[in-house]
């Protein structure tokens, strides 16, 4: 099941991926099923033996309603039953860029609402990265002052937002498949963080992401699923593998310069999302223990935090750091204590379990030292806040990340 919402910028790319996806052998054991919305409206197709199947929505369906994407699931299961399911939500990505709901703030008065149809573009006025779901929009939208927007602008707050959305509307599809989806895949930007994976735990069982942006060429859908028509009954773990690798292979192989377009290289990873209970009690206990005494080990944070590769650097508004290599400077840093340094070598070595991490690849040598996934945290400079809709998040709420966050932004300003 694919869920192109290209109601965007990027249709024309969503498109030659579907028919990339056409080009596939399939066999007779694997079947796909698609919807795709453009500006110029929706559309379904159910792929089967060499022949596809058509059906027009018309161009009143919101790809950014989580009750869309609910409701495509459902019917990918009427018309393709199957033992295993695949979705893949193709799109721009959760967005920590703010540039689309910054476009539409400046063409309203503060005390002017923003139209429904406002809320359901999906592209910016410069044509870059959005968020996925409606209403993460207009919650940032509807901030009572402008300032209250401005910081919502700044912090990510739609990324944390599509967070609790995304997880929402995977737990109602699980439902509805009578099953977790086997394997859940974020043909997006910026999409393999802690908080999403631990978001889905419930409902899926392999979770194939990027840490950094997604070139618009995407997956080469015609070499992974000729190989899954080849071997259909492939399980997930094996399919993220086959995914990571043949990703891995066509950005190596692409006659196009990445960095022109601000990207350093393409990186994508497959996760056993069961381990990220593991992953959520290490990092549990590495916030606890900083908490313990923020003040004596801030200048080691700082230290870790600023050599640590943030994804995506060009912007400076995501946000995102790659947990493992967080966790690796601060186990190096002179000055923190025993408990602290086994509390980050503990998340170092579940980040280098491939039961947990099955595969993860990048094709920029820039990248060397990242560990397949990120987490939120925003460096305490300048006129930087927190993001208040963080909290909301599972992992925030069941980890401590955010308190951990909010003690070191404390210690920071009572340092200065």
């Amino acid at each position: 099941m694919i869920y192109v919402a290209t109601h965007n910028n990027v249709a024309g790319w969503g498109e030659k991926s579907i028919q990339n996806i056409k080009a596939a052998e399939l066999g007779d054991d694997v079947q796909v099923v698609i919807q795709q919305t453009t500006p110029d409206g929706t559309k379904r197709m159910h792929v089967k033996n060499g022949e596809t199947t058509e059906s027009d929505m018309g161009s009143d369906v919101d790809s950014g309603d989580a009750g869309t994407l609910i409701d495509f699931a459902k019917w990918g299961k009427e018309v393709a039953p199957a033992d295993k399911y695949a979705l893949v939500l193709w799109s721009h990505g959760s967005g920590w860029e703010p540039g689309e709901i910054q476009g539409i703030k400046l063409q309203k008065e503060v005390s002017q609402p923003v139209t429904t149809e406002e809320l359901s573009e999906r592209s910016a006025a410069d044509g870059r990265y959005n968020i996925f779901f409606t209403p993460s929009m207009r919650e940032i939208i509807e901030q009572e002052d402008e300032f209250e927007r401005d910081i919502a602008f700044d912090n990510g707050t739609g990324h944390s937002l599509d967070t609790v959305e995304l997880g929402k509307a995977l737990m109602r599809i699980k439902r509805d498949l009578d099953q977790p989806v086997d394997l859940l895949g974020m043909n997006a930007c910026l999409m393999a963080t802690v908080e999403l994976v631990y978001q889905v735990k419930k409902s899926a069982d392999v979770y194939v992401a990027s840490e950094e942006l997604m070139p618009a060429e995407s997956w080469p859908y015609t070499e992974i699923l000729t190989k899954l028509g080849k071997k259909p009954a492939m399980n997930s773990v094996d399919l993220s593998k086959l995914i990571v690798d043949e990703y891995t292979t066509f950005f190596k192989n692409l006659d196009a310069d990445l960095t022109e377009r601000g990207i350093d290289g393409a990186t994508l990873t497959a996760v056993k999302v069961a381990g990220i209970e593991k992953l959520a009690t290490a990092t549990t206990d590495l916030a606890n223990e900083l908490m313990d005494d923020m003040d004596a080990h801030l200048d080691a944070v700082w230290s870790a935090h600023r050599n640590t590769i943030q994804f995506q650097n060009n912007h400076q508004s995501y946000h995102l750091y790659d947990l493992g290599m967080f966790c690796s400077n601060l186990a190096q840093t002179a000055g923190i204590s025993d408990k602290v340094k086994t509390a980050a070598e503990s998340v170092v070595n579940i980040l280098n379990d491939d039961e947990f991490i099955l595969a993860e690849a990048h094709t920029a040598a820039a990248d060397d030292g990242i560990m397949g996934l990120t987490t939120y945290l925003m460096q305490p400079v300048g006129s930087n806040e927190l993001s208040p809709f963080y909290s909301r998040t599972s992992y925030a709420q069941e980890t401590g990340w955010d308190a951990f966050l909010e003690s070191y932004f404390e210690a920071v300003e009572n340092a200065e």
